[in-house]
């Protein structure tokens, strides 16, 4: 049927309306189930909307138990007990000024003159900016009904008013108790939830003070690394979890083999009870004062907790307030910084004691330093040497801490563990001393076990255990394959990464993850299983390759460091550091002594390397072959001054991440030699970076592998009795068969095609260009690569207040470079030369966006680019009024034409006037 023009448009209106509300649906779902994980695949409304109704089902609270076993089961009664709990939980109890003045006593001295400064200094809109954008668009709301997503997407119209109110209360004290409501949502620990104590409360604050709170803490974090010790891993920059997990693992290893010694060696497990709520603000206030935290910040940071007010939403339901007088909430920005300064007096005592000689920690060997404690948040974990005057010490810190902070020890769900050689009457005293209850010490810290036996499956068969649970809760018919994908990689692999992160995993637990992620990928169930067209192994390749009695963990530290080898590589600086012959200096490949025509007179790769800090052709020419000069000339050289430095090699960043160590691991132990092909890393590259749906890369990519259940195949797997078409039955069907004479499937595709909209080209407007000031300049930069000839150029114009050309280089170099890096050699280029002939310049423009936003943002890491970006800073620095801009290509055509030239040309050109004809 031929519609009309004014049907056309009339179904394309429709079209697009349904889509707008399927995308609305999806999104209100999408919130109501709280699902985090999932950032893309195809439509999943059916799956959010089980999600959101299983929530509410397991949120729901339908009795609750008193203190004397009574049972409540009505909404008002639950609401009035609630109530009353969190009033009492949230109510001071006061701070002990002897026992607050014992613990800063034994504090240092506090924060420095520059970093009193920095806090005290006043916030400015860039603060408030990116708090704003910091936090998560689409988290819980609190009362006021608005996400941050709301107002990042509206930051053009709302940003300026938001930073003024903002600042006004930062900066001038202006009251903000209106919007420091929270409401606080109880979250069960456990399936059967009856206790209060069961729950977690979660505060859902609104976006407003969220944001307040937010660029306090952004302050606050940067100098906490200076006033908290070591044994806090929590919250600070450079300090990671894995650390407690594996120096504590060490420790109750050799715990558990101290057998032999007259003193034995003890480890407490703290726990302690809701140690957020309990933190006493008088003595968070005068530790802050301590530690030279300036009035004003402190004074901010407390009217942040003083006019806070909580209601709870109990089954869907806003009720009952309560005006804390202590406590910490958990869910605002500020409170896990807060905590860990609180957590500091006790770190305090520990380390006075031990100074003092009354406690003595353990020290592992004779030459590792002596533990006492180990912190993460308010993960306590204690140790010592098992004698009375330890156990003293011990018992007397933490009393006093718990007398200044509000901290409450549940002393009967912590555990303590002695070493095989520890006496009766010692281990009685620990006992007694701190009440605790003869029980197994803990088998998990911070959620990886602790103790291993000889078999490993055991310890972890947890993980097994989680996934199942996981797959449980799935219904494999809700989602396509680009949807798997998503859960496969954001949730399934998830579950054993942390774990792995520490520790090599048994090959049998992998191996039953492995099975059980195949079978939901491939829609197998217990009743009906399915069709494994590809092994799990090929499917889990890259997308762009189609001691003596050691602790478990030292032995995965072992294979980890062999791993780590295998991806470190050198940045070549000056390379003065590498040695030509045994560093490994090239990427993706290593140099044998066979591939050299003649032995270089110094072994380092200096020698190389000209004084200008360009690779010496003529040098390599004499001592490599064509093909290797090929891949050293396309390694990109920051300059002479630059050092060398040791990067991991697998990332373009030269930083280490999970992922590219896991292919490494997937990869032969031989690395490749300088003549291994590259194999079809562009042309899978094409297909899963294309702007098509997920499915339809899945699908593209199930038929190039021939994993389609056609007939063939399928008679192949012995399925179906006959190899022939369904249709004609006269010829095998085959995928190609499918493909190239398949009317159905010609028809069908054609069908698919003419119904693709009309693709809309954006055009970039400049409404008005940048100014320049009288007496200055602007340069204009790009950069144009010829792989084929192994060559690169850079262009510069230099251009007027009236935007005539005044000026210009063109600088052809040898070698394939990265695109950003050639675009940053051209900047570079541009300011040197400016700087060498004292041109006055206030703007720079370049067409290279990303690059643009690395140098005017806060991009650092070890790639070579980072170099660039260091130097150019660097020179933009010395000329103040100097700035980069970004600009489209279509007004960057000078610096691109002078830059396309210069791959014609052997050698640099410069001009001054203007443009010569040949450009032009």
């Amino acid at each position: 049927m031929v519609l009309s023009s004014e049907e056309s448009r009339r179904l394309s209106f429709l079209k697009s309306a349904l889509d707008s509300l399927l995308y609305k649906e999806e999104i209100y779902w999408r919130q109501r189930a709280r699902t985090k994980w999932l950032k893309a695949g195809d439509r999943n409304t059916k799956f959010f909307h089980k999600h959101a109704s299983f929530r509410k089902k397991v949120n729901t609270i339908k009795f609750l138990k008193t203190e004397d076993g009574s049972v409540v089961n009505t909404q008002e009664g639950i609401v009035n007990l609630i109530t009353d709990y969190f009033q009492n939980l949230f109510s001071t109890q006061g701070s002990d000024v002897n026992a607050a003045s014992a613990i800063f006593s034994c504090l240092n001295s506090g924060l420095e003159d520059s970093d009193v400064s920095f806090l005290d200094q006043d916030f400015t809109p860039e603060e408030v900016r990116k708090a704003v954008f910091q936090i998560s668009g689409d988290k819980a709301v609190g009362l006021d009904g608005f996400n941050a997503y709301f107002y990042q997407k509206n930051w053009s119209v709302l940003g300026s008013g938001l930073t003024k109110a903002i600042l006004d209360c930062l900066n001038h004290g202006a009251d903000f108790s209106s919007i420091n409501s929270s409401l606080i949502v109880l979250i069960p620990k456990k399936q059967r939830a009856h206790s209060l104590k069961d729950f977690r409360p979660i505060s859902l604050c609104t976006t407003l003070y969220k944001i307040i709170s937010k660029i306090l803490a952004n302050r606050l974090k940067v100098v906490l690394d200076k006033i908290v010790s070591p044994n806090q891993s929590a919250f600070i920059s450079g300090r990671i979890i894995f650390d407690n997990i594996l120096l504590a693992n060490e420790v109750v290893h050799a715990i558990n083999n101290r057998k032999n010694g007259k003193v034995g060696w003890a480890a407490l497990k703290l726990d302690m009870s809701k140690a957020f709520d309990r933190v006493e603000w008088d003595f968070l206030q005068s530790l802050m004062y301590h530690f030279n935290f300036p009035v004003k910040f402190v004074s901010n940071i407390m009217k942040c907790l003083t006019t806070a007010t909580i209601s709870f939403s109990v089954n869907g339901e806003v009720c009952g307030k309560v005006f804390p007088t202590r406590g910490l909430r958990q869910g605002d920005p500020l409170s896990p910084y807060l905590f860990i300064l609180c957590s500091e007096g006790l770190s305090a005592l520990l380390h006075h004691s031990q100074c003092q000689g009354v406690l003595k920690g353990v020290a592992i060997s004779r030459t590792a330093p002596s533990l006492t404690h180990l912190l993460f948040a308010d993960d306590s974990l204690l140790f010592c040497m098992a004698t009375p005057s330890s156990c003293e010490a011990l018992n007397l810190a933490l009393h006093t801490y718990s007398q200044a902070s509000g901290q409450l020890i549940n002393f009967d769900k912590s555990s303590i563990l002695f070493s095989p050689n520890t006496q009766a009457n010692v281990r009685d005293m620990f006992m007694h001393t701190f009440r605790l209850v003869d029980k197994p010490f803990i088998s998990k810290y911070l959620g990886l076990p602790q103790c291993f036996s000889r078999a490993k499956y055991q310890s972890f068969a947890f993980l097994k255990d989680k996934v199942l649970s996981v797959l449980q809760s799935w219904n494999h018919k809700w989602f396509s394959k680009a949807g798997k994908e998503i859960l496969v990689k954001a949730v399934l692999q998830v579950i054993p990464s942390y774990a792995m992160a520490c520790f090599r995993i048994p090959t049998k637990i992998c191996k039953e993850l492995e099975s059980m992620v195949s079978k939901f990928w491939w829609g197998s169930s217990p009743n009906r299983p399915s069709i494994h067209w590809k092994k799990w192994s090929m499917i889990c390749q890259s997308k762009f390759v189609g001691g003596h009695n050691p602790s478990f963990s030292w032995r995965s530290i072992i294979w980890g460091r062999d791993l780590l080898k295998r991806g470190l590589c050198w940045k070549v600086g000056n390379g003065q550091t590498i040695n030509t012959i045994n560093d490994r200096w090239l990427p993706n490949c290593t140099l044998r002594d066979s591939d050299l025509i003649a032995a270089p007179p110094s072994p380092s790769l200096s020698y190389f390397i000209s004084p200008s800090g360009a690779w010496d052709l003529n040098k390599l020419q004499g001592h490599f072959p064509a093909f290797i000069i090929d891949h050293i000339l396309d390694i990109p050289i920051a300059g002479h001054t630059c050092p060398d430095v040791l990067i991991w090699g697998k990332t373009n960043s030269g930083i280490f991440n999970v992922n590219s160590a896991y292919h490494l691991a997937l990869s032969p132990r031989d690395i490749p030699s300088t003549s291994s092909p590259l194999g079809n890393k562009r042309f899978w590259s094409k297909i899963w970076f294309s702007s098509i749906p997920a499915k339809v890369k899945h699908c593209v990519w199930r038929i190039l592998l021939n994993s389609i259940p056609v007939a063939s195949n399928l008679y192949h797997r012995r399925i179906i009795p006959a190899p022939f078409c369904p249709l004609c039955h006269a010829t095998p069907e085959t995928l190609r068969l499918l493909i190239n004479k398949c009317y159905v499937f010609s028809f069908a595709s054609s069908g698919w095609i003419l119904s693709l909209p009309i693709l809309k080209q954006q055009v970039y407007v400049m409404c008005n260009g940048l100014q320049s000031g009288p007496l200055s300049y602007k340069i204009n930069t790009d950069a144009a690569l010829d792989p084929n000839r192994k060559k690169h150029s850079l262009g510069v114009v230099v251009t007027d207040a009236q935007d005539q050309v005044v000026a210009g280089v063109i600088a052809p170099l040898t070698g394939t470079v990265p695109p950003d890096v050639a675009e940053a050699k051209a900047l570079l280029l541009a300011l040197e030369w400016a700087q060498s002939v004292h041109l006055p310049v206030d703007i720079v423009e370049s067409d290279c966006k990303g690059l643009v936003d690395k140098v005017n943002g806060s991009f650092s890491n070890y790639s070579v680019l980072s170099d660039f970006v260091t130097r150019i800073r660097h020179l933009l620095s010395v000329s103040p009024t100097c700035t980069l801009h970004f600009v489209p290509r279509e007004f960057n055509k000078l610096a691109h034409n002078c830059a396309r030239a210069g791959l014609g040309l052997d050698g640099e050109y410069c001009w001054n006037g203007c443009l010569p004809s040949w450009l032009s």
